[in-house]
């Protein structure tokens, strides 16, 4: 049950990562550097762990509630693993 809540609490703080509006600087104030190929690769590694926490949650939720041999574990898995693979390839 703890490692429950502990995937609960992390997909709960990745889940404000992306949030409309967090950003201090408007839209027309931002500079050219946030425009740039590192600003588009943080963006990119950001949006791709935010997937990874929710994946790996939906793992840890489907295995406590129907075991690791479980069809939903196993897709779970895969999905998970492809994208921790999309993580090592960015």
């Amino acid at each position: 049950m703890a490692l429950l809540a502990c995937a609960a609490a992390a997909f709960a703080a990745g889940c404000g990562a992306g949030a409309k509006g967090s950003s201090p600087v408007s839209g027309t104030q931002q500079s050219a550097g946030a425009r740039s190929g590192a600003a588009a690769f943080r963006a990119q590694l950001t949006g791709l762990l935010a997937e990874h926490v929710q994946a790996s949650g939906m793992a840890a939720a489907v295995a406590l509630r129907r075991g690791f041999a479980s069809p939903g574990h196993a897709a779970a898995a895969a999905a998970l693993d492809a994208n921790a693979r999309a993580l090592g390839a960015a």
